[in-house]
């Protein structure tokens, strides 16, 4: 295995991050809606019934070094040896185990030169371009991982 690993290009949120993005969202689209309306306007306008449409998260600017998870990784376990991975928690062995069997996504050196300065803020539409061509290229088994096994050989 080698190369560079993330988890995925937006941020993992779990539901109730997620809720109340989603809850600050609608206050903000409410208000937007109901500013300037008068008292009595505003309370027909909370009695008749709304499309339920679930806000869409914005994805947050995030830097190439926020997203890459183990970056250079180049590792070779031979078959049937006995391997110890140990460290400090938050160290990244659970990581590095989860790129093995292809839990993350492969970053390749291509798309980093892209991107340039791993510092730099990308852009949502970056960030959605990136995540789309992470994701193509993890569904056609361009990944660096190598696996070789009693039913042969597979990339």
């Amino acid at each position: 295995m080698k190369g560079n690993f993330s988890w995925g290009v937006t941020p993992k949120l779990d539901q109730a991050d997620k809720d109340k993005i989603k809850e600050k969202l609608k206050e903000k689209a409410y208000k937007s809606k109901t500013e300037g309306m008068g008292r009595i306007r505003k309370a027909l306008y909370d009695i008749v019934p709304k499309s339920k449409v679930d806000p869409i998260i914005p994805i947050k600017e995030r830097s190439l070094e926020q997203i890459i998870s183990l970056n250079d990784i180049d590792i070779s376990v031979k078959k049937g040896s006995f391997v110890v991975i140990i460290g400090e928690t938050g160290s990244g062995k659970t990581t590095l185990l989860n790129s093995m069997i292809g839990e993350l996504i492969y970053l390749p050196d291509q798309i980093i030169k892209e991107i340039g300065d791993s510092k730099r803020q990308i852009k949502e539409g970056e960030l959605r371009y990136l995540e789309d061509t992470l994701l193509a290229t993890d569904f056609t088994s361009k990944s660096p991982i190598q696996v070789r096994g009693s039913t042969g050989y597979c990339e």
